[in-house]
This record gives structure tokens, C-alpha cells and sequence, in this order.
């Protein structure tokens, strides 16, 4: 297990693994490897941290995060306040994870992000988004069979698989 671990580790650095659907099956297969939860989180974070650029770490990887691994994602979003610096990865996966914690910085980081991008300011649109529409969670189930339009594109088909991961 052990191994895999690390192949996987590699090839999500590396940038080897190319398709969605080759990086979910991946994750699955992390899922089910013998390693420590704390193992497992550390090297989480690791890629969100220092994945390479465009790989998109899979909500499945993401459903074996713990609260406990919070913290240090929070940190990897406060330390980058220009689009250069600024972990897209992390505070995609704490908008996923619908951390609430992250929302002040995440509004006090938008301004001097978005003078340099509009990129980058819909996405921190799109993870307020995320994070607001999951609390409480009712509001997902409102959402969706709700007629608001949507905040972004996909934000219907994203707030429907959300809904059924919370269960």
C-alpha cells in the first residue's frame, strides 16, 4: 500500500496523471491504502501546496480531509495575497469543505486580487459562493431546487454532488 501511496504522491506532483478520471481513480485508490489519517492529510495539503500548477485535486481526496487539516490550509491562503502567490488549490478545498473560517480573508484578500485579475476575483467569488450556500445545509437543497440563477456556471450540477456527498 505504501508504494502506491508514493506513486501516487509522485505522479500528482509530477503532473503525469493527464485526465479527471485517471486522478478520481487514483484517489480512490489512496482512500483504501493502509496509511495513518495524519499521513494521509499531510500529504493532502502537501499537494495542495505544492501541486503542479493546473492539477486539480478531486473532491474524493478532498472527503478524506478532517477538520484538524483546516488550519493548515487556511494558512496556505493567507500567505499569498497577489494572483502570483495565491493558493488557488486551498482555498478551493476549504470552499468545497465549506470552511467558514476562511470567508473574512477570503473578502479581505478579494480586492487586491481582483485589481490584478478577474480570474482570479471569480474565484474567490466562486468559493464564497461555495462556503455560503452550505451553511446551513439546507441551503443546498434550497439552491438547487430553487429558480435562483446560478452564481456561476455549473453551480447547480457542483451544489447537487455537494448535497449528495453531505448526504
Amino acid at each position: 500500500d505504501h508504494a502506491r501511496f508514493l506513486e501516487f504522491l509522485k505522479s500528482m506532483y509530477t503532473g503525469q496523471l493527464v485526465s479527471h478520471d485517471r486522478r478520481i481513480d487514483w484517489a480512490r485508490l489512496f482512500s483504501l491504502c493502509n496509511v495513518p489519517q495524519q499521513v494521509r492529510e499531510d500529504a493532502i495539503v502537501d499537494i495542495l501546496e505544492r501541486g503542479m500548477r493546473g492539477v486539480v485535486v478531486s473532491d474524493d481526496l478532498l472527503d478524506l480531509l478532517t477538520p484538524a487539516a483546516y488550519p493548515r490550509m487556511r494558512q496556505l491562503v493567507r500567505s499569498g495575497l497577489t494572483p502570483g502567490e495565491f493558493n488557488y488549490r486551498a482555498a478551493l478545498a476549504l470552499a468545497y469543505l465549506g470552511d467558514v473560517e476562511i470567508v473574512p480573508d477570503l473578502e479581505a484578500m478579494r480586492p487586491i486580487i481582483s485589481a490584478n485579475s478577474t480570474a482570479a476575483e471569480g474565484l474567490i467569488q466562486t468559493c464564497l459562493w461555495r462556503i455560503q450556500v452550505q451553511h446551513p445545509p439546507e441551503k443546498l437543497v434550497e439552491f438547487i431546487s430553487g429558480d435562483e440563477a446560478p452564481a456561476h456556471g455549473g453551480a447547480r450540477v457542483w451544489a447537487m454532488r455537494r448535497a449528495l456527498k453531505l448526504g
